[in-house]
């Protein structure tokens, strides 16, 4: 699953972190974490549920994990101070708090004899044709408005690319 958070994508098949369109390197704990965070947004993560599920039968520090949280703020461009993207609820973990967008996986088009484009033998419409460069176009535009609520927005987003139940 691909994911825009702030100012970076995130692609979890291909392990790949992007910021303001430029490749991140991060090491693949520090990445995992940062994945995880993601997907349990919706929840405080513990400490003790991060070294259990990140680093299963590890014996890892608290100082570790600190800095490993650390690594993920930073190649978010988020830090300890602001926290926007990562949130430390003191004593009971962490919670990523940005808003996040999930963003539907592009398949390969390909170019029919009649002209007609098509994925896996039908035709495509134009949210499933909608390449990386018009996405990151339409993100900017929808940046830039100023909709009335942050759910306009995410619901524009949502019409444009397909999501995961297909609305």
């Amino acid at each position: 699953m691909r994911y825009h958070v702030a100012e970076c994508e995130l692609d979890g098949r291909l392990y790949q972190l992007h910021r303001e369109g430029h490749p991140v390197a991060i090491e693949p704990k520090v990445f995992d974490v940062l994945v995880y965070l993601l997907q349990h947004r919706d929840q405080v993560v513990s400490k003790d549920e991060l070294l259990d599920k990140v680093w299963p039968g590890q014996v890892v520090s608290e100082t570790a994990l600190s800095r490993c949280i650390a690594a993920v703020r930073r190649a978010v461009g988020d830090d300890g101070t602001k926290q926007e993207i990562i949130k430390t609820h003191h004593g009971r973990g962490f919670r990523f708090i940005a808003p996040v967008i999930e963003l539907a996986e592009m398949l390969p088009t390909s170019l029919a004899s009649d002209g007609s484009s098509s994925v896996s033998g039908r035709p495509t419409d134009s949210r499933e044709r909608l390449s990386s460069s018009h996405y990151h176009f339409l993100l900017k535009k929808i940046k830039n408005q100023k909709a009335k609520s942050k759910s306009q927005k995410l619901k524009t987003v949502g019409w444009v690319l397909p999501t995961k139940n297909g609305r």
